[in-house]
């Protein structure tokens, strides 16, 4: 008893002291998306310290649907062309099979199957299978495209 009043006391305190916490995970594909994070990130990544917003099999773009205060994972689950307009600073954003877009990177990008595409890149982005480009990759942005034929418009090359 006298433990559960302690973790009672803890949460009240971080509740009350402004510290960003992970929203709950919501449905299916959000929890799917958690799976798919652990699976593809390893231990690197605690599920407590991100939101999980998972999309569907048929295409998301994702943009304005990330948390403003904390850390985000998006999952595209493969669709034709899953995309955002800003990737922030510490989110993810885990493609799947097909295109994958993003217009500025600054976090970390997983295109994974397909041909994906950075159009400014400041972040990490990891091409996986495919032909990946990246427009314009600046000098603090890492590019690996994985297997296919990639390339880099202008910038710092990989």
């Amino acid at each position: 008893m006298k433990r559960i009043m302690v973790l009672l006391a803890a949460a009240a305190m971080m509740a009350m002291s402004g510290v960003a916490q992970a929203a709950p995970i919501g449905d299916s594909a959000d929890a799917q998306c958690a799976k798919l994070a652990i699976r593809t990130l390893g231990p690197s990544v605690n599920p407590s310290n991100y939101t999980f917003i998972g999309g569907s099999a048929s295409g998301d773009d994702f943009t304005g649907q990330g948390t403003e205060e904390g850390n985000d994972v998006f999952c595209g689950f493969g669709g034709v062309v899953d995309s955002m307009d800003t990737l922030n600073d510490g989110d993810i954003f885990l493609g799947g099979a097909d295109r994958d877009l993003v217009i500025t990177n600054s976090s970390t990008f997983y295109g994974q199957e397909g041909n994906d595409q950075v159009a400014i890149n400041s972040g990490t982005f990891y091409g996986g299978d495919g032909n990946d480009f990246v427009s314009f990759n600046l000098l603090d942005g890492t590019f690996i495209g994985g297997p296919g034929n990639d390339a880099v418009g202008s910038g710092n090359p990989p």
